[in-house]
């Protein structure tokens, strides 16, 4: 197991139980208020972590990297959420999934069909149908690159033919004649 595994699975140290929000805000800038004489402020982000049942226990602070690896889940939507682009194929285009699996799978962080397909075992693990899905978008991105490769072969065999005509036809000799 690799070191990160600590911050993966059901029993990582009661961080599962906590309400984690990831958000964006203007701190002041202390050091270059002072300097420049005005106010400034950097934007930072933040995180607000909340025991569940205990409305005295909210801790909110600047995210560290720490933080962004416990709560890998919450952060992920939030940098979603925020516009964040991430290539490959959206997994709406998974139509093998229905509309609530596809939409659980977007909740729970799976934003492309790339994601699910390289997801390890200890993540789907913990959810119901993981392994499955993966399976289906490992074949969903075979199918997709058989048919893109099809499509490519097609067009290329076009292009050949179109060339083998020009090659063919006659080619006129000598000048054009002159006009009057």
């Amino acid at each position: 197991m690799s070191d990160n595994t600590v911050y993966v699975g059901e029993n990582n140290g009661g961080y599962a139980l906590n309400n984690v929000m990831f958000y964006e805000d203007e701190i002041r800038d202390n050091f270059k208020s002072e300097k420049q004489g005005k106010e400034v402020f950097i934007t930072k982000e933040m995180i607000e972590i909340r025991t569940p049942g205990d409305t005295n226990n909210v801790i909110v602070r600047i995210a560290t990297e720490h933080d962004k690896q416990v709560y890998a889940n919450q952060y992920m939507a939030y940098k979603v959420q925020h516009g964040q682009e991430v290539d490959g194929t959206p997994i709406d285009e998974m139509t093998d999934l229905d509309a609530q699996a596809r939409t659980a799978l977007k909740q729970i962080g799976f934003i492309t069909v790339e994601q699910l397909a390289n997801a390890s075992d200890g993540i789907l693990q913990r959810h119901m149908g993981g392994m499955r899905f993966r399976r289906m978008a490992v074949d969903f991105l075979k199918n997709q690159g058989t048919a893109a490769q099809d499509e490519q072969e097609k067009r290329i065999a076009e292009l050949e033919e179109k060339l083998a005509q020009l090659i063919a036809q006659p080619k006129p000799r000598g000048r054009k004649p002159k006009e009057a």
